[in-house]
């Protein structure tokens, strides 16, 4: 048996989406009740949920690809995607 002095993972929660995933990103609110994850998948969205509960809060469109990145701004006011269809879209929270 292999003892390991680093961190220990824990799964705490799982999301259950409707299609295949291509990225995912964690908001940096300074609020842990505001704490956001984004979500790009094959439809070309980017869905976003609140962290603590994984309830939906809404659908970004715009993307006529999926998303392949996701990055948001360290105040959570702006998230940018880019896509397969060679844009980058800049979204205001």
């Amino acid at each position: 048996p292999l003892k390991s002095s680093g961190p220990t993972l824990i799964h705490t929660q799982t999301l259950k989406m409707s299609d295949d995933v291509v990225s995912v990103k964690f908001s940096y609110a300074p609020e842990t009740s505001k704490l956001l994850v984004f979500v790009s998948s094959l439809d070309s969205t980017v869905k976003v949920y609140f962290q603590d509960s994984l309830k939906f809060f809404l659908s970004l469109y715009g993307h006529k690809l999926p998303a392949l990145a996701l990055d948001c701004a360290d105040d959570d006011t702006i998230l940018a995607s880019g896509g397969a269809d060679k844009t980058i879209k800049i979204w205001g929270l």
